[in-house]
């Protein structure tokens, strides 16, 4: 496969494709890209494929694939919250994997920790559906 440059750069030649902005739009040049970019450490990449997967964006959907992908992105230690979060929201109502209480509340504290140890940043809805998971005396799970 023709390598494209940096990360960044390889992201916008895939999404470009992806709507056919500035190159010919072709959805598995656009996938292959991202692949390649998540498989070889692109938290971004991968992020952006489970949610291409999950929710059958450009004809292409597989929630399990797209779990893996987003599981792939949240796995890393450094991981972004809004990953940790999305994956948390997988096993919480069972999308793409089964569902499981016990895996859900781990990556919801691994968000919890990103923003609240590390200054990470999630959007604030995200953020406070987490605490009200994680700190509320309701039996949210």
């Amino acid at each position: 496969m023709i390598k494209y440059g940096n990360e960044e750069n390889r992201m916008n030649i895939a999404e470009g494709q992806l709507d056919g902005i500035g190159v010919k739009q072709d959805t598995k040049k656009a996938i292959s890209i991202l692949t390649d970019l998540a498989k070889s450490g692109s938290e971004d990449a991968a992020r952006k494929l489970g949610y291409l997967y999950s929710w059958g964006e450009y004809n292409v959907q597989d929630k399990v694939i797209g779990f893996e992908f987003r599981l792939m992105a949240a796995s890393r230690e450094d991981a972004a919250p809004l990953s940790c979060y999305q994956v948390g929201c997988d096993y919480l109502y069972g999308d793409g994997v089964a569902e499981g209480e016990t895996e859900a509340l781990r990556w919801f504290k691994k968000a919890y920790s990103q923003v609240k140890d590390h200054g990470h940043y999630l959007s604030p809805g995200a953020f406070e559906h987490i605490e009200d998971l994680l700190f509320s005396d309701n039996d949210h799970l």
